[in-house]
């Protein structure tokens, strides 16, 4: 998601986008923010870029007093509540149920800006296994392991050189050979004559 998406989407759906990233960090959540066919702006809740239901909410919030992500289809007028539908569990698991629950908007959970940082560095920090990794991978090499690297890729590339030179001997030979072989199996050839069906 873009740093624009993250601006548009609401408070509440922030944070529950941080608690899903917390709680399962290798899923890959993201939301998706989208014009519906009844012109109105929803919001889907992707993981691993797949949606995880295919119908969009008004909002999706974290219901601080379960724990649940909640996909909420109505708001009421007042906005204090909103019915929806359970998305993710409080342990992390995917919901498939369709029933459909109240959350007050007192209980569901607000992204601060403070928050977003705080969970940006957590989120940095705990994949610092992996960018260290990147910047291990990207560090220059010695002059030694260049060298060694050099001759290895000259000993490659002059055994492809050798192995091309033999294929086309192979080639050329094949082409001389093969007329040689049909004369020679032309000129020992026995008659028809010389066949005797009784003897063979």
């Amino acid at each position: 998601m873009s740093t624009t998406d993250q601006q548009i989407i609401s408070p509440r759906t922030k944070a529950a986008l941080q608690h899903l990233r917390r709680l399962k960090p290798l899923d890959g959540y993201s939301i998706e923010r989208y014009l519906a066919s009844s012109g109105r702006l929803q919001v889907r809740l992707k993981r691993r870029n797949v949606p995880v239901r295919d119908a969009g909410f008004e909002d999706i919030v974290l219901d601080g007093s379960t724990g649940r992500v909640v996909g909420l289809q109505v708001l009421t007028s007042r906005g204090d509540a909103g019915r929806g539908v359970v998305l993710i569990d409080d342990d992390g698991r995917i919901c498939n149920d369709d029933s459909q629950i109240m959350v007050r908007m007192a209980d569901a959970v607000v992204s601060t800006t403070s928050s977003v940082s705080g969970s940006q560095r957590r989120a940095s920090s705990s994949s610092g296994m992996s960018s260290s990794a990147a910047r291990s991978a990207t560090t220059p090499l010695s002059d030694a392991n260049n060298e060694l690297l050099l001759k290895y890729g000259l000993a490659a590339l002059g055994a492809l050189v050798a192995l091309k030179i033999i294929f086309a001997a192979l080639n050329i030979l094949s082409i001389i050979l093969l007329p040689v072989a049909f004369l020679y199996a032309c000129s020992n050839c026995p008659t028809n004559d010389s066949f005797d069906a009784k003897r063979e």
